[in-house]
């Protein structure tokens, strides 16, 4: 998404956010990458789920 948001195609996101710091986060790193965010819910009471993905390269 960001990705082409940089090389200059319009990108919009549609997901929902806890009202807490990872959601704020996520919201801001999309906005500094052009991506428009005003389809992101931001939800009261909910907690942002955050992932984390790690990936053992063999070589």
């Amino acid at each position: 998404m960001v990705a082409a948001a940089r090389l200059g195609a319009r990108v919009s996101i549609m997901t929902r956010v806890g009202q807490d710091e990872a959601g704020e986060l996520i919201i801001s790193e999309f906005k500094k990458y052009g991506v428009d965010t005003s389809r992101i819910i931001v939800q009261e009471g909910y907690s942002t789920p955050i992932l984390f993905h790690t990936c053992r390269c063999i070589r």
